[in-house]
């Protein structure tokens, strides 16, 4: 079904009504049901996967509709009450926003607290300290955080720094001493599951980033050299260093 729509959304043949239903599902939200969890869910799936060809040509988003998003799919109910399927459609959504519709964000203003507001709730999720010691939660997580992870990374211009942050306290949680022994640390199955999920997860977005960077200096670099004879040339070699790297990301996240 989501290749199905995908193509249609490709193709144009799914009009502005159809996105305008869903995001009136996504608005008006009701957190109080479980059987609105499941439609928000499948509404912001949806939305994902019609905006994810119009994103990918360097449509944005208006701050209303990023707003909605994660003030519903992120919300204190949907975190506490562990819907992964939300917290897992959001995180892919969020993949979608431009970092420029975040760029000199002032903080003192509600724009910035709200966006303030999306990194801690996605950090929220990516520790998941919420599913304690129980290894069933934890294997629900794991797909949530590791979309959690990807749109941080797409975000947050420091976002190595928020995640070496998350990996410390995780560390130390784990380190600290048995309640009842003093002298003997013990740790859970689960919480180290989600301590190397965490590490893995992050180094493949490091490596990714890591080249990104690689491949924009290397564009920078022929620009600068004016290795190519004409416009046309310039086009088709920034072309192929975009699809070089877009490889590569499809490629590293795919391992992931």
């Amino acid at each position: 079904i989501e290749e199905i729509i995908s193509k249609l959304a490709i193709a144009g043949l799914i009009d502005e009504e159809v996105s305008a239903l869903l995001w009136g599902v996504v608005s008006d939200f009701d957190n109080d049901s479980s059987n609105n969890f499941n439609q928000v869910s499948c509404a912001i799936r949806l939305l994902t996967l019609l905006y994810r060809e119009e994103a990918g040509k360097g449509k944005s988003f208006s701050w209303g509709h990023i707003e909605t998003i994660v003030s519903n799919g992120l919300s204190n109910k949907a975190i506490s009450n562990m819907e992964f399927p939300i917290l897992k459609a959001t995180g892919q959504f969020l993949q979608l926003v431009k970092p420029t519709e975040f760029d000199l964000v002032d903080t003192s203003t509600l724009k910035g607290k709200a966006y303030e507001d999306c990194i801690e709730r996605l950090v929220t999720v990516i520790m998941g300290e919420f599913c304690a010691d129980n290894e069933y939660l934890t294997k629900k997580w794991f797909s949530s955080a590791e979309e959690a992870i990807k749109a941080l990374f797409k975000l947050h211009s420091c976002a190595d720094r928020i995640m070496a942050k998350c990996i410390s306290s995780l560390y130390i949680a784990m380190s600290s001493p048995n309640d009842n022994n003093a002298s003997r640390i013990t740790c859970s199955t689960a919480k180290m599951a989600r301590f190397f999920f965490i590490i893995g997860q992050s180094a493949i977005q490091l490596l990714v980033m890591a080249e990104s960077y690689n491949l924009q200096s290397r564009k920078a670099a022929k620009i600068a050299a004016g290795s190519s004879d004409d416009a046309m040339g310039d086009a088709e070699t920034n072309a192929a260093i975009d699809l070089e790297h877009d490889t590569l990301m499809s490629n590293a996240l795919d391992q992931g």
